[in-house]
């Protein structure tokens, strides 16, 4: 089964981090691992995420003034939290 998180910016940016966990366990290979990756929203905007039993969401309001992933150029480095998964 698959759920679809649906995440809608304002006034801010957001980052959201996906993390992808697998096991293979089979007679010919045994294999763990995992992936994640940081996807950027601009602000008033709306994007659609797949999440799976062997995958987690987490969403952070970034700065406003963020326009990337890199917050250098921005004060503050935190932001409000979410987790689904």
């Amino acid at each position: 089964m698959t759920t679809t998180v649906t995440i809608k910016t304002h006034s801010r940016p957001a980052v959201v981090d996906t993390h992808n966990y697998y096991s293979i366990n089979t007679p010919t290979q045994v294999s763990q691992g995992s992936s994640s990756s940081s996807d950027f929203l601009a602000p008033d905007s709306e994007r659609q995420f797949v999440v799976t039993d062997t995958q987690t969401v987490s969403v952070r309001e970034l700065p406003e003034g963020a326009t990337d992933l890199h917050l250098s150029h921005v004060g503050a480095t935190c932001g409000n939290t979410s987790s689904v998964g």
